[in-house]
């Protein structure tokens, strides 16, 4: 097994006001596509990918999966524009071990709890 993770799926209740968000705050374009008469929005990579995936009648979890991101640049860089863009910040970045990285999270205009990760 090459990665952990395959694919993730973060549901949203609007994908074009979904995608905005996370447009604006990772600074990356995501592709739309249509399955099945499902709205999704895919997420780019080279390996593993996942996508916004429209449910209207969604509700967020107060705690379930958390999905850790790569970022662009920095953690506060990100954390300033999800709040720029009207989501929350959950956890502010926080030291997970010298030698490993650094963590947050932040809630999305959905609810959904995504966390962040940047390496050393």
């Amino acid at each position: 097994m090459e990665n952990a993770l395959t694919w993730f799926e973060i549901p949203v209740k609007d994908i074009q006001r979904a995608k905005a968000f996370y447009e604006e705050v990772f600074k990356f374009e995501l592709r739309d596509m249509v399955m099945e008469h499902v709205k999704l929005a895919i997420f780019p990579a080279t390996e593993v990918s996942g996508a916004l995936i429209e449910e209207p009648d969604y509700l967020a979890p107060e705690r379930g999966v958390v999905l850790y991101l790569n970022i662009p640049d920095t953690i506060e860089s990100v954390l300033l524009r999800t709040e720029q863009n009207g989501g929350k910040v959950v956890t502010t970045k926080t030291l997970i071990q010298e030698d490993v990285g650094w963590s947050a999270a932040f809630r999305d205009l959905d609810g959904n709890l995504i966390g962040l990760y940047q390496s050393v």
